[in-house]
């Protein structure tokens, strides 16, 4: 249930950490190893996400998890921005920002117990950050993030690991 920040300078790895995490990189010497039932959702910053683009965001958010209502999807959908008949939208039509905010929704709607999520807030306005940042305190599985945004991390991390030349420095709170 921890929200942890990994934080540092750019190349510093904190990228390359979540890929190696999320098994989408390999390691050349160590291990990698996660407690039993460990499920992993995985956020990359360059989006790569592909969606059926023949659905619209209602049918898109029910593929995301069958049980879920029309009436849950419509509410889920305006927690990330989308409101009115823009749940009627198709997904191929969306922007660069909408289908990151999608994205996020599905990451929130499947069965994991562990995001890793690599700046999550690129490309989104402020209100989209701020749903971002309920949600995430509200997911009761453990979140591992990437941000250069200290309000994200404020108001988001209880941990924070800093990645220095030297190595990791953990604070908490």
């Amino acid at each position: 249930g921890e929200k942890i920040a990994v934080v540092g300078s750019n190349g510093m790895g904190k990228s390359t950490l979540l890929k190696i995490m999320a098994n989408k990189l390999s390691i050349e010497e160590g291990k990698v190893s996660f407690g039993h039932k460990t499920t992993i959702g995985y956020h990359a910053q360059e989006l790569t996400e592909n969606f059926n683009n023949t659905l619209n965001l209602i049918e898109q958010c029910k593929s995301f998890a069958a049980d879920t209502t029309e009436g849950r999807c419509r509410q889920l959908l305006g927690s990330f921005g989308f409101q009115g008949d823009d749940v009627f939208k198709l997904t191929g039509v969306l922007s660069g920002g909408e289908k990151i905010r999608l994205s996020l929704l599905k990451l929130l709607l499947a069965p994991q117990n562990l995001l890793l999520l690599d700046e999550p807030t690129t490309h989104l306005d402020i209100q989209a950050v701020e749903s971002l940042q309920e949600a995430l305190k509200e997911f009761p599985g453990t979140v591992c993030f990437v941000s250069h945004d200290i309000e994200f991390i404020r108001g988001v991390a209880d941990t924070i690991f800093e990645v220095t030349p030297k190595g990791f420095r953990k604070f908490h709170g």
